[in-house]
């Protein structure tokens, strides 16, 4: 007798902490769907190689439940219902629990194959699409974690080996990027360009949007979160769908441009400026500097910027309550430490390696106190 079959992703990054599944990354559950069913099939014709198509009501019968998201990280549980089967595909609902678990262990050894460095087989235009959006919005720190189902090792999958497994199939993969960037040109035929670290993005905006939102703003501030297709040599082909984009707010783009002016001015002190002592600062330091701004441009207007002996950046602000302070070494890492405003608190000086999730994380955890 057929039993119901839950398969568990782990979601591994702050981001996911205390079981929290942000809605951008929601589009991976439907995708992991399509490409469980995408080997389902495979399966189904192995067993039947002598039907040409799967019956009726067979990928309806692969419906996948999300019943809960539990703790260890994010950890969304998908079930796949025997009783949702015997109702779409009556009489195969055995069968289907057998196919659906080995379609599962087959996803679990396609990226088993990638991180030990294996070419990947052949993938259909339908696994294609699946693994274009299972993973699309992970960031550089994130992963996702497959156990299989007769036990065994824990398989993941990261940014990297994302790129790596579809690359070596086709020439681009899809991501999602968000940022902020520099509006380059509109028009009113309906696009934007926005001038980022990555290059310019040409992103599409309804005529009607651009008249009323862009108009009058080149050079100005623009954030963006879109969807786009990506080379192996990580230039941007085309942008596939968009999520936001929109001119920063007058008063944080100057606070975010009075910081960056002021990032220039640090990088230009010579070795001795400090009365003949202090190190020139490291072009590290200062593009991690750069990275927390445009991470929390919305504060670029509080921050205090100054220069350090050993050539470094530090950024003091109050926020929150806290007067915090983040120094941004030459090696990269940053160390943030603070005191309570109005009260004897202290922030013990925490380390991080660099202006990732786990800095940002804590210094949030902070500021919305």
């Amino acid at each position: 007798m057929a039993e119901d079959k839950t398969f568990k992703l782990r979601y591994v990054g702050l981001r996911y902490a205390g079981a929290r599944l942000p809605v951008n990354v929601l589009s991976d559950l439907p995708a992991f769907r399509d490409l469980l069913v995408s080997f389902a099939k495979d399966e189904w014709r192995a067993r039947h190689p002598d039907r040409q198509r799967v019956p009726k009501g067979f990928d309806a019968s692969l419906t996948l439940d999300l019943t809960q998201i539990e703790e260890g990280s994010a950890q969304p549980n998908l079930v796949w219902s025997q009783d949702v089967a015997q109702q779409t595909l009556p009489g195969f609902e055995d069968e289907l629990a057998e196919i659906v678990e080995a379609s599962y262990s087959d996803i679990v050894d396609l990226f088993e194959g990638v991180a030990a460095g294996n070419d990947a087989p052949d993938l259909s235009p339908e696994k294609l699409r699946a693994l274009d959006k299972f993973g699309a919005s992970l960031r550089a720190d994130e992963q996702i974690e497959l156990t299989p189902v007769a036990g065994g090792n824990v398989v993941f999958l990261d940014v990297e080996r994302r790129k790596r497994l579809i690359t070596s199939v086709r020439e681009t993969y899809n991501v999602r990027l968000t940022g902020v960037g520099t509006l380059a040109s509109n028009s009113v035929y309906g696009q934007v360009i926005i001038r980022t670290e990555r290059g310019d993005i040409s992103i599409p905006v309804d005529p009607e949007e651009i008249k009323q939102n862009f108009d009058g703003s080149l050079d100005q501030a623009v954030q963006y979160d879109v969807l786009v297709e990506m080379d192996r040599g990580e230039h941007i082909r085309n942008v596939l769908d968009v999520f936001d984009v929109a001119v920063v707010d007058a008063s944080i783009e100057a606070g975010m441009t009075r910081s960056f002016e002021r990032l220039e001015e640090l990088g230009r002190l010579k070795q001795g400026w400090l009365d003949g002592h202090g190190a020139a600062i490291d072009e590290t330091a200062l593009r991690s500097a750069h990275q927390f701004i445009t991470a929390r441009v919305v504060l670029a207007g509080a921050m205090r910027i100054y220069p350090n002996e050993g050539a470094g950046v530090l950024i003091e602000l109050e926020a929150g309550g806290w007067d915090m302070s983040l120094e941004f070494a030459a090696n990269g890492s940053v160390e943030l430490y603070g005191i309570e405003v109005n009260g004897d608190d202290e922030i013990e000086p925490e380390s991080f390696a660099d202006v990732g999730e786990q800095l940002l994380a804590a210094f949030d955890a902070k500021v919305r106190h």
